[in-house]
């Protein structure tokens, strides 16, 4: 079987449930295609969705180290770095990758994100400002902005959470945030007319 075969068939276990059966193919695959850097990546994605962070981020690494030009293997452990509460090893990492990553929005979004986890909430600002300099309707960008904000009690705040939730108006943490920032405001009203509806 290809790579793409293995992985194929681990897609369509984890699909009707079967985690276990899906890792075990995947590592059946890598075991056959050792120098397979895609392979790699999908086995690293699925620990990561099962939880395996430290897992995850070996096999991400497997995968940038096979290919190190591929920007989104070493997203990716980073992502599984920040995840296994090891945010500045990611920080690290992505500092490292600038040239490569410079001009992709998701990797001043992946960097912000790990910069934020590390307590580097003014780094994290200026990452998330590059990452919308690039694409302002970045989600996890404007999300992410939003919340730096807030916790750094800047100015404008509830209006970075009104852009962020024209561009995902059902993401629930995002309403939590804009009642936040309205309380922090002084509008207790409007903040607790957001809470309700959010628990309702």
């Amino acid at each position: 079987m290809s790579p793409r075969d293995w992985h194929l068939a681990a897609e369509g276990a984890e699909r009707g449930g079967n985690a276990a059966e899906a890792h075990r193919l995947l590592e059946q695959g890598l075991a056959e295609h050792p120098d397979s850097a895609d392979l790699a990546n999908s086995a690293g994605s699925l620990a990561l969705r099962q939880g395996e962070a430290e897992r995850a981020e070996q096999l991400f690494g497997r995968a940038a180290e096979l290919e190190p030009s591929r920007l989104d293997f070493v997203l990716n452990r980073a992502i599984a770095l920040d995840r296994a509460g090891k945010p500045s090893s990611s920080v690290d990492l992505l500092t490292s990758v600038e040239p490569l990553g410079k001009a992709s929005a998701k990797y001043w979004s992946v960097r912000a994100s790990s910069e934020r986890s590390s307590g580097r909430s003014a780094a994290a600002a200026r990452s998330y400002d590059r990452c919308l300099a690039i694409d302002p309707t970045h989600a996890k960008g404007l999300h992410g902005r939003a919340r730096v904000a807030l916790e750094r009690a800047e100015p404008g705040a509830l209006a970075r959470f009104d852009t962020a939730l024209m561009r995902n108006n059902g993401d629930a943490d995002l309403w939590l945030g804009k009642a936040q920032a309205l309380d922090v405001e002084g509008n207790r009203a409007g903040a607790r007319q957001i809470i309700e509806q959010i628990v309702d």
